[in-house]
């Protein structure tokens, strides 16, 4: 995923209350649903960070993307 993709995903769930709650709910199917691809790793991130607030979910999410994963070293 680009930091493209990741700053839209961010700016439409600041903008748009519906979109956010369903991010909170489910994040993976949320942002399925909007068009945007997640390679399974990165539903693994998103789901992690379920139920949080937006602040919450968007530091998470972007702490975890920018550093490797584990066993991506």
């Amino acid at each position: 995923m680009s930091w493209k993709t990741i700053n839209e995903i961010i700016a439409l769930a600041s903008l748009d209350p519906a979109f956010r709650e369903a991010l909170q709910r489910d994040p993976v199917a949320a942002v399925l649903a909007q068009g945007f691809e997640l390679t399974s790793e990165e539903q693994n991130v998103f789901q992690a960070f379920a139920s949080r607030t937006l602040v919450e979910f968007c530091q998470g999410v972007l702490e975890r993307l920018a550093s490797p994963l584990p066993g991506e070293e």
